[in-house]
Formats: structure tokens, sequence, C-alpha cells
């Protein structure tokens, strides 16, 4: 008795000296994620053994893809009690552990999940889970990509696993090894609903006698990780940026994904994995008049005694820079498809457009105002369109609508007058804000603006148009394309925009189209600007009236 009352007095005078550190422990969120406990799920038995899952778990199974009266669920130590009397349970956490287990000899998808209470909402909190799969069981060759396995997290706290609100991980399909799955998710509540699903298919072996067998040991769910990313909105062609991370407590810091993609290619470039650490900045060289994103994510770890790594993510902060000193945008034709190898152009410099449309071209001198032009094969220009780049840091976008080559429609540049149209109300020609060419067309309360034109061998007519519509409550803007036994119509409510943007209408006639076609805005009240309006073979593909805003 004399020694321990030593020890604690050597204790009291340290502390009279010093002041001892308090250790952080990581804390596990989750009820029994070691599986030392299982409790019996009712009704549910094989031969003699209750069917059992994880104490503060659930069993679950998507009835789709499942032979729910072939698929058990048991805890390791059972499925060894049953089929290999003896012998050491499987598991991963040591010995005297146990794990989750499921098995069949038939099509199942199928999981557990546990609801977490007791959280803060807008808080990010991961998930990290080992479990292995056996298709056709342990002494049948290696069988990647046969049986599948996701993590997912209900982030709501809800409890089915159809619900469109749990996100699921990318699925794995590695056979008879281990994997640690993870996931992030920030809280929409005070609970989140975590889930580990497998999907197998219909086992072919002879008379179903090889079993497809599942374990489940060692998961968690702690805060996640975080990191900030300090990006610039806009930036010349020396892209630079930084970011900051910390790790939950009872974690370390395992590193920062690193990874950035021109938004037109839309291939990440990997800067560095998550087990980077020793970086916190990065610059790469940027194209003018390409927007770029930029993503990072933290990792943290920590060691057990089965495994000296474990780790968990946290979620992707993504951000995006512009790369100035350039116009910028896209060439599409009138139904909104993007126009690869078009010539965009001022009197000194041009440039093509690529995959999508897009283009940039630098200009010869900053802040000088060009007019820039577009054209490609097959297809009419629109009039210039003028603008300028401020500096090397700043971006005009400029978007371009080719006419179709037969286009019907007479003045739908509406440059200097309203010929060819007749008008009912008012309207006027306007520069300033207008769309393109010298001017646009604004039409002021009650008015209506019609062309008829005569067509032959139309491909599925399609008419197309910018407009910046201006719309009190209650007011809209009508717009229809009428032949003689079909027609198409399209209104704008108050609600739209009041920014230019461009819209087709497609008639949606399989058939080639001979005859008279009318062409019909109307709008009911307030202001509408419109320009660039064209009329001429449409797409293959039968499409709904649409509108395309201006980036």
């Amino acid at each position: 008795m004399k020694r321990p009352v030593r020890w604690l007095l050597a204790l009291v005078s340290l502390g009279m000296l010093t002041t001892l550190p308090t250790l952080t422990l990581a804390a596990n969120l989750l009820t029994n994620g070691t599986f030392k406990n299982f409790s019996t799920i009712p009704g549910r038995s094989w031969r003699e053994f209750d069917e059992k899952v994880g104490t503060g778990w659930t069993h679950f199974y998507m009835p789709s893809g499942t032979r729910l009266d072939k698929l058990h669920w048991f805890s390791s130590t059972d499925f060894t009690a049953a089929f290999n009397p003896g012998g050491n349970p499987y598991e991963l956490e040591g010995e005297n552990g146990s794990a989750q287990n499921m098995w069949s000899a038939y099509e199942f998808d199928a999981g557990i999940y546990q609801r977490v209470t007791g959280l803060t909402p807008g808080t990010v909190y991961a998930f990290d889970v080992p479990f292995v799969t056996f298709w056709r069981g342990p002494g049948y060759p290696d069988s990647d990509g046969i049986m599948k396995k996701w993590v997912g997290i209900d982030p709501t706290g809800g409890t089915d696993p159809t619900s469109p609100d749990v996100i699921w991980s990318d699925p794995d399909s590695d056979d008879k090894k281990w994997v640690y799955m993870d996931l992030a998710a920030r809280a929409e509540s005070g609970a989140m609903t975590f889930f580990v699903r497998v999907q197998a298919p219909e086992n072919n072996s002879v008379n179903h006698t090889d079993l497809d067998m599942v374990y489940i040991d060692a998961a968690k769910v702690d805060l996640a990780p975080t990191v900030s990313l300090n990006l610039p909105t806009t930036s010349d062609t020396n892209v630079s940026f930084s970011w900051t991370s910390s790790a939950a407590p009872g974690w370390a810091l395992k590193g920062v994904e690193v990874q950035y993609r021109d938004a037109v290619s839309q291939e990440w470039q990997v800067v560095q994995g998550k087990t980077g650490q020793g970086n916190s900045n990065y610059s790469f060289s940027g194209q003018p008049g390409h927007v770029y994103e930029v993503r990072v994510r933290a990792w943290q770890t920590m060691a057990e005694a089965y495994n000296d790594d474990i780790d968990m993510p946290g979620l992707w902060v993504q951000k995006s820079v512009t790369v100035g000193g350039a116009f910028a945008g896209y060439v599409r034709n009138h139904f909104g498809i993007g126009v690869n190898g078009a010539l965009v152009s001022n009197t000194e410099d041009s440039s093509s457009s690529g995959p999508q449309g897009f283009y940039t071209l630098v200009p010869s001198d900053y802040g000088r105002t060009y007019d820039l032009t577009a054209s490609a094969g097959g297809y009419l220009s629109p009039p210039p369109i003028r603008g300028a780049v401020a500096n090397n840091t700043s971006v005009t976008v400029i978007n371009f609508t080719l006419k179709p080559s037969n286009d019907a429609i007479t003045n739908g540049d509406f440059e200097s007058n309203t010929g060819g149209w007749t008008l009912a109300g008012s309207a006027a020609i306007f520069s300033g804000d207008h769309r393109s060419g010298e001017a646009s067309l604004k039409l002021s309360g009650p008015t209506a603006l019609t062309q008829a034109v005569a067509v032959s061998d139309m491909h599925n007519p399609t008419l197309s148009f910018w407009f910046k519509p201006e719309l009190p409550e209650g007011d809209s803007f009508r717009v229809s394309l009428e032949g003689s036994d079909v027609s198409v119509t399209k209104t704008f409510t108050d609600a739209t925009p009041a920014e230019w943007q461009h819209a087709w209408l497609p008639l949606s006639q399989p058939e080639r189209y001979t005859g008279l076609l009318t062409v019909r805005f109307e709008s009911t009240g307030g202001q509408v600007s419109l320009d660039e309006v064209s009329l001429g073979d449409g797409p293959y593909t039968i499409l709904l009236p649409f509108l395309l805003r201006s980036p």
C-alpha cells in the first residue's frame, strides 16, 4: 500500500512545478463501430443461428436486387461457428474481436447503416470503414470487378438508402482484400446516417454451394479535417494560390490534395496527392481568357494497432479564377451548338474556336476598342460586336451566334429601321446597350412585330433571336412560329432576367417544310430589346424551345 501513496505524492509534487499536457483523443461518434456487440434481428434465423446485426446498426436491402430469403446477416463469430467450428472468427482488429458478416449464394444489394444524432448542422463529418468481399469464398481466385462496395451518407439524417439525399462514394470492386472506404459530408440537420452497401450478382457456382461473403469492421465517424483556399477571382497568366489546413482533435494532418483544371478541357491536373504536406502554395501558367478551377481537400490520419495509417478526408473546397488579358467566349450556331474551328478576328488579330466553340483572342493593345467578327463555313456571320480589354487581368466576354446559311428573315439585325416587318405598337431603333452591329430594336408597351416568309424544303425550321426583356410584374413576352398546319410558341414571364440572352424555337417538324411561315414577337407591356433574328434549317434531333443566357 505504501508504493501507490509515494507515487501519488510524487505526482502531486510534480504538479506544483509544471502543468501536464492534456491528451486529446479522437472521438468515434458511432455506437459500436468495432462490432464487439451484436443484437438479434427479429424474425430472421438460419438453421439454429439467429441472424444478428451490430448493436446500434440496422440492416437494409434493395428489394429489386436481392433474394432476401437467401441473404443472411451474422456476426463473424457465429459465421465461423456455423461453417468452420473451432476456427478463429474473421475480423480486422485482432484476437477476440468480431466483425459484421453478410453472406449469400444468390444476388443481393444490401448492407447496414447507423443514424448518428447530436451533430451540429453545417459542420462537416467524415466516415471511414474497412470492409472486404469474397466472391465465392476465400478459396476461389481473386475476382475483382464482380462484387461492388459503397459507403454513403445522408446529411439530413434519413434512413432510406434509395433516397436522393444519400451521397454515395464511387464504387470499389477489389476482391479478397480489406478496402478502407471513406466519405465526408456537411450535416444538414442534427443527425446524419452512415451506410455501408455491397452488391453481388447471382452466384454461378454449382447448386449455389459457394458463398459470397462480406466482412465489415472498425468503422469510424468523426469531425472532418478542414482546409481554406486563397485564390483570386482574376489573374494575369501567372496564377498563384495558397491553402491552409487543420486536422480534427486527436488526428494528425496527413496532407492536402491539390488539383486544377481548365474549365474547357475539364481534365484535372494533380499538383499533389493526399500525402503532400510540405507545400502550402502553388503557381501555374494560364492562358488568357480561360477560366481555371482549383480544388483542395485535406486528409487526416491516426494509428491503430491493426493499421498505423487510418485516414479520413474533408470536403473538396473549389474556386475559379479567370486569366485576364483577352476577349473570350463561345461561337455557337443558331440552335446553341458550339462551332469548332470558327474564325474570330478584328482588323489586327485572329483566333479559332476550339471544343464547344470556345475561343480567346488577345488584342494587340489593352484599352483599345475593337470590332470583333465571327465566321465559319456553312453559316452566315452576325454583325460585328464592339468591345475592349482593359488590362492583363481583365476579360471581356463576347459570345457569337452564327446564322443559318438559308436564313429567310429580312432585316433581322435592325441596324437602321424595321423594314420587312409589320409593326403594331411602339418600337424604336437604339444604340448604346445594343447587342451587335450599330443598333438593336426595342419594343415598348403592348406591341406586336411580325414577318411572314415563304420557305422551300427547309429542314425543321428554327427561329433564333437575342432579346433583353424588362417586364413589369404580370407582363409577358410571347414568341411564335406558325406554319400552315403546325405552330410553336414560347412565353417569357416577368421572372425572366433582364439581360441579353439567346433563345431558339424549333418548329419540330420531322418532314422538310415548304410553304408560308409567320414569325411573331408580342409584348404585353414594359420593354423588350430584340436583335439577330434568323430563321433557317434546324437540328436533326427534335428539340424543345430553349433559352441560353449570355455568360
